[in-house]
């Protein structure tokens, strides 16, 4: 049986078509993450839930600031140190220099406005313990929150009333594809030795962040369509992701530098922005695995 999206060819066939069928035959998930907080690191998954707001437990905890707004990595790269296991109740966190903190998914008696990106949502109270040692990390007096309730915070699309997202910057889900980062090394190391530059490590999908790793021939293809179809579930293409600062951080190393934005900006400049990845958003819930096979529509 053929992939959803996928067109029996009946010669001849156009460029198109024959592209098209290339990338049902070449595109499937190589991986899955989740970031149950939000600017921590990663947990790898073999599968799980897709739901209106994302992947389950995914960004579903964030860290705020005094005056109630997010807290993200971009600025505090110490919270890329920070690691979460899940568990029944809430979440075991772990950090260098800092002893474990087992923390309780807290309810909604303990709501209060958040913002990311200056768009207010409700969420709760993790508590005294999770402030103190989340400062302890950053450095500066902070919270932790949990959204209980998923469908709190709207999603940022007008003219798609409806859709909500969980504490991630704009979308439910982000993918890109393992073709378009080798496209992109390439074009970093052209740029190095223009620069005169020492030849590097190649930047990983870790800098990134996300959700869905394609296995795919065809750089930046992620990015050709109006809808993705994963598995049995279909998405619809809420555009390409304009990369920030993040990823200028090496998520091991902590260490900052010029790329991806450097050679972004140069190959991938779209409406002023360096791009890399797209933003989905399910158009129904689903399950996901490793293997599942990816179509364009």
């Amino acid at each position: 049986m053929m992939p959803v999206g996928c067109d029996i060819v009946r010669s001849p066939p156009s460029t198109a078509t024959w592209r098209r069928l290339r990338y049902c035959l070449a595109m499937r998930v190589a991986s899955l993450h989740i970031y149950p907080v939000k600017s921590i690191a990663p947990i790898d998954v073999d599968g799980i839930a897709v739901e209106s707001q994302g992947m389950a437990d995914d960004r579903r905890w964030l860290v705020i600031d005094a005056a109630g707004d997010q807290l993200t990595a971009r600025t505090h790269p110490a919270m890329l140190t920070v690691s979460a296991t899940l568990l029944e109740d809430g979440l075991l966190l772990t950090a260098p220099g800092v002893p474990d903190l087992r923390v309780t998914r807290p309810g909604p008696e303990s709501a209060e406005t958040v913002r990311v990106w200056n768009r207010p949502f409700a969420a709760a109270d993790a508590g005294a313990s999770a402030a103190e040692w989340f400062t302890r990390i950053v450095g500066v007096p902070v919270r932790m929150m949990y959204q209980f309730d998923p469908n709190s915070r709207p999603g940022r699309d007008d003219d798609h009333p409806g859709e909500v997202v969980s504490a991630a910057d704009a979308y439910p889900l982000l993918a890109a594809s393992t073709a378009s980062l080798d496209q992109l090394n390439r074009w970093v190391s052209e740029r190095r030795r223009e620069e005169g530059e020492e030849e590097a490590d190649p930047l990983t999908m870790r800098r990134f962040r996300p959700n869905v790793v394609i296995d795919s021939t065809e750089p930046f293809a992620e990015a050709e369509g109006k809808s993705i179809t994963i598995g049995a579930t279909r998405y619809r293409v809420a555009g390409e992701c304009g990369r920030c600062v993040l990823t200028t951080i090496d998520p091991s190393s902590h260490a900052r530098g010029k790329e991806p934005l450097r050679t972004l900006a140069r190959h991938r400049n779209i409406d002023g922005k360096a791009r890399f990845g797209v933003y989905l958003v399910p158009l129904h819930t689903g399950v996901i695995h490793i293997g599942d096979t990816v179509t364009i529509d």
